[in-house]
């Protein structure tokens, strides 16, 4: 596959998840293994437009195929996904494999996020002589 020429990129690379490497539908044990070749075929036959694979807990896929923009692709395959299955995530951008940012994720422990305590008014008033 060719994702750059003369320094440039020719595919489009996500931005909204973390690419981790190369999506191969046919081999991913996300997937049910009966349904990886039908994604690998209709993933093959996009010529335009963004493509996203989501997945639930059960291995059903969620397709969105030459969407307008990478988020409408997102949106698309979870809510395909989410007509089957359940716990739908991304795992596939275009021809890359996704995970979550850091900045996407969602903290696991149930905790509110920790705030800076606020400066007291002594440290911040100049000091009188």
């Amino acid at each position: 596959m060719i994702v750059a020429l003369d320094d440039r990129f020719v595919v489009a690379i996500p931005t909204t998840m973390k690419v981790t490497g190369f999506f191969q539908a046919n081999t991913n044990a996300l997937i049910l293994p009966e349904l990886r070749s039908d994604v690998a075929r209709r993933l093959g036959n996009v010529t335009a437009g963004w493509s996203a694979v989501a997945v639930g807990t059960g291995g059903a896929p969620g397709l969105a195929l030459g969407a307008l923009s990478e988020q409408a692709a997102v949106d698309g395959a979870l809510g395909d996904c989410g007509t089957r299955d359940r716990n739908c995530r991304v795992i596939a951008i275009g021809p890359f494999l996704v995970e979550p940012t850091l900045a996407s994720t969602s903290p696991t422990t149930g905790n509110a996020p920790q705030v800076p305590s606020p400066v007291s008014n002594a440290a911040s008033t100049p000091a009188t002589k």
